[in-house]
């Protein structure tokens, strides 16, 4: 928990620091081609990027053959490579897959008895070290679609856990004993899947657009342990789901350059929950626009997995990962 608390907070203090005079309200006037909602070819090119006030009708978008504000089509080389961030009010569905791969070390344990019992798992062990796994790969993979404020998003990050070693020390896992000095094979995968709704907020002031979407939603945690060495294999499979929170702060100033911070939580623990996952999920990503639908990021952060269930000897999963990652995003 001193983890979420502590990611929680460094966030808002982020986002208070960075942005501390957010707009209650946006009126529609003079903006540039960046500030405006999606046109014919896919990018956001008029000035309607937030509802209209009450009150006063939206006047239609002028022609304008330069490619200024009212235009259906980006003109200049700049604004045609541009993605744009896309404003918090979005007047009809617009669809973003980001994809990406995260690489990094990886620390913690996969404690798995049989039934429970006591004498049928070494306590906190195997360890990612012991088994030659302790590099995370995990592709990761997330569909948004926006409609006015709202944001549905579906993903899942595959954590490929696999690799080998010779044990130093004698192990039981799952009631198979593995004796030092067997040479031992892991190929565990850990499957955190999750679907969600936000609700995107305009904060933006005087240093370019900023977009604040929080929101909540459902977060499954699924593993597939499989291990084996000399003549034994032990294996064990499951899925559990939780309440999730989550919250996406995206910045834009203008030029082909974004940045981005996320953040999932999973607490069920201090929700009082039985059988807990705890997760936390970090990301600082940085993009460059490559062109209207598509856009490069490189991604840095911090991925805690921990899950427990209310045996009397617990299955218990415990893995932190600092990592780097690439992806891209794409406007369908």
């Amino acid at each position: 928990m001193r983890q979420v608390l502590a990611v929680s907070l460094s966030l808002a203090v982020l986002g208070a620091l960075a942005f501390p005079q957010a707009a209650c309200a946006t009126r529609v006037g003079p903006a540039t081609a960046a500030q405006g909602v999606p046109g014919a070819a896919g990018a956001w090119t008029t000035p309607r990027d937030a509802e209209p006030i009450a009150g006063r009708p939206s006047a239609p978008p002028q022609a304008d053959p330069a490619g200024a504000v009212g235009t259906t089509r980006l003109t200049t080389p700049e604004a045609a490579a541009r993605v744009v961030l896309e404003p918090a009010y979005v007047p009809r569905v617009a669809l973003r897959l980001r994809s990406e791969v995260r690489v990094g070390p990886l620390t913690g344990w996969l404690q798995t008895p049989k039934g429970g019992q006591p004498g049928t798992t070494t306590l906190e062990r195997p360890t990612f070290e012991e088994l030659g796994a302790d590099t995370l790969v995990a592709p990761t993979a997330d569909l948004r679609a926006a409609f006015g404020r709202h944001r549905i998003h579906a993903g899942a990050s595959l954590w490929i856990l696999h690799g080998s070693a010779t044990l130093e020390e004698d192990l039981v896992s799952h009631d198979d004993a593995y004796p030092a000095g067997t040479a031992m094979t892991c190929d565990t995968e850990i499957l955190a899947h999750w679907i969600g709704y936000g609700y995107a907020l305009d904060l933006s002031g005087g240093r370019g657009r900023v977009v604040l979407t929080p929101g909540l939603g459902l977060y499954g945690y699924g593993q597939r342990y499989a291990i084996s060495g000399g003549a034994n294999d032990s294996s064990r499979d499951f899925t559990s789901y939780s309440p999730m929170m989550d919250a996406e702060l995206a910045w834009d100033a203008g030029g082909r350059v974004r940045l981005s911070l996320s953040l999932m939580l999973v607490a069920d623990e201090a929700l009082g929950l039985s059988s807990p996952t705890n997760a936390v999920d970090a990301v600082v990503r940085l993009h460059y626009d490559l062109a209207r639908r598509a856009s490069l990021h490189l991604a840095v952060g911090w991925s805690s997995l921990e899950h427990y269930d209310e045996q009397q000897v617990p299955n218990h999963s415990d893995m932190q990962a600092p990592w780097a990652g690439v992806g891209l995003d794409w406007r369908l």
